[in-house]
């Protein structure tokens, strides 16, 4: 791997942490979310605007996606205000690709090599040996930890398979749209809305345009990676699971075949209901067929 790409995303590491510490050191922490959920939304709305594209199968996916989304941020709003972050945090994160591996294996019937299943071990090391399981006990880190991991897991999975239908940025945008409304009502229907406006403070913006900034410095390590590293990466975040391992992982391939598939059939149908046209276009149609001429767009008439 490049040293450019491998700095990108240790810059996406260090945003990431950046975004969950603020909220976590915010006075009201709900309130706090909500802000930056909808700031993550509106900055991520001209970007996935300009590089939109959707299909229409997409959609259970995002259903699926933004309800465990949902969860996750409410769980881990509850976990910074209950307990220590220090736990919390690296536990939610370091299980997460566990949890995923693990899935992927034992239900999902995936192929694996050894570079994952040793990144998984030191990964799980990791958490051991930064904290131990000993601490953070008393007040439920770990098992908040835990419990958030599994969430981040679910949606990955759901992810990896969901973002065959359209633009990873625009299937952020529509998997977070949803908790994030969702989520800023019910804190404006519990609290009210004077504990969303005390909340809307630079603090809580950086930390939703971190959330866009972490998406983006990994795409862009992405970009810089060589495909083989491309495939193998394992990160339990959503962003740079999204595009990895389509080659590798039985869910995601048939997706991306049926799609190939779909583009055929429909222009297979373009050609024939041009060629199913009145007798007196037959013979434009055969010269079009022998010169390859079909999906490009009749000239205009003078």
């Amino acid at each position: 791997m490049p040293l450019s790409a491998l700095g990108l995303a240790l810059a996406a590491a260090f945003v990431h942490a950046l975004w969950n510490l603020l909220l976590a050191r915010a006075r009201d922490i709900e309130a706090a979310t909500a802000v930056a959920l909808v700031v993550a939304v509106v900055a991520f709305a001209f970007p996935a605007a300009a590089f939109w594209h959707v299909d229409g199968r997409v959609w259970p996916y995002v259903v699926g996606s933004a309800a465990f989304e949902l969860v996750y941020f409410a769980l881990l709003a509850a976990a910074y205000r209950r307990a220590e972050f220090s736990v919390v945090y690296p536990i939610a994160r370091g299980s997460a690709p566990v949890f995923v591996l693990v899935v992927a294996v034992a239900v999902l019937r995936s192929s694996t090599s050894w570079e994952q299943a040793a990144g998984v071990a030191l990964v799980a090391a990791g958490i051991v040996f930064i904290r131990g399981f000993h601490q953070g006990l008393k007040r439920g880190g770990v098992a908040f930890g835990l419990t958030i991991g599994s969430c981040i897991a679910c949606y990955t999975l759901i992810d990896k398979a969901g973002i065959a239908y359209a633009t990873p940025i625009s299937y952020l945008e529509l998997s977070m749209m949803p908790p994030a409304i969702a989520y800023a009502v019910a804190v404006a229907w519990g609290k009210g809305l004077a504990a969303l406006r005390a909340e809307t403070n630079p603090a809580a913006v950086v930390a939703g345009l971190a959330t866009f900034g972490a998406y983006a410095l990994v795409l862009a390590a992405l970009e810089r990676a060589p495909e083989r590293a491309r495939r193998l990466g394992a990160d339990g975040g959503r962003s740079g699971d999204c595009r990895r391992d389509r080659a590798r992982q039985p869910w995601i391939a048939p997706a991306t075949e049926r799609g190939s598939a779909s583009l055929a059939s429909a222009r297979g149908g373009a050609s024939a209901r041009r060629c199913g046209a009145p007798h007196r276009r037959a013979a434009g149609c055969a010269r079009a067929r022998s010169s390859g001429a079909f999906g490009r767009r009749p000239a205009r008439r003078a």
